[in-house]
Formats: C-alpha cells, structure tokens, sequence
C-alpha cells in the first residue's frame, strides 16, 4: 500500500497550501472591509462574500478560488483515506463535505470568472474611447 503515504501526503500538503492561500487573502483584504466586518469574528463570516465582489482585485479572487479546489482536494483525499481504512461512514460524510465544497468553488469560479469579463469588457471600451 505504498499509495497510503503518498494520499497522506499529498492531503496534507493540499490542506497546508489552501490554508496558506485563504489567510494571505484574508488579511489582505480585512482592511478594506467595512468597520462592523474587521473584528475577528464578524469578518470571517463577511470574508467569503466581499471577496469575490467586483470592486476586490482580481488577484486576491483568484487566490481565494485556488484555496477553495484545494480544500476539495483534501476533502478528496481524506474520503478516500477513511474508505481505505474502512471506516465507510465517516468516508461518506466527508464524500459529502467534498461534493458540497465543490458545487461552493464551482459557484465561486463562476463568480470569478464574470467578474473577469466585466473588466475585461470595460478596458476594451476605455480603450475604443
């Protein structure tokens, strides 16, 4: 089972990564929050939803994007280590965290990707101008 250690592994790093990624774009963005959002609790609910508003860069949308497919990834991976395992229930409810995250990134790309194409259409029109 040599493909154990390399699952855990590569779960690990997924975990580690995505965590790295959502919180350099959280504290780069708490401050241009509104004042009732940048206390610690009130702004990690806030995040999720002024991040991938329009007037955020689209830096800071993409890095937010990345570190969700990466929660999925370790969601992915950790299903499949409880299903190795056998432990079938805990494998399923986590099976149903990762189909849930996904259908979230899903909706986040989408999200990310209008907002893309809104700027993209406004620097053509600068630039027609």
């Amino acid at each position: 089972m040599i493909a154990v250690p390399i699952l855990v592994i590569a779960t690990a790093v997924a975990i580690l990564w995505s965590a790295f990624k959502y919180q350099t774009t959280y504290v780069a963005l708490i401050d241009s929050l509104p004042p009732q959002f940048q206390d610690g609790v009130s702004s990690k609910f806030a995040f999720p939803e002024y991040v991938l508003r329009s007037s955020t860069p689209l830096v800071l949308q993409a890095e937010y994007v990345k570190s969700q497919i990466g929660f999925c990834s370790a969601t992915l991976g950790v299903s499949l280590l409880c299903f190795i395992f056998e432990k079938i229930v805990i494998g399923l409810i986590v099976l149903a965290m990762f189909f849930w995250f996904t259908a979230l990134t899903i909706k986040s790309w989408k999200k990310y990707q209008a907002n893309c194409n809104r700027r993209t259409a406004a620097d053509d029109k600068e630039q027609q101008a």
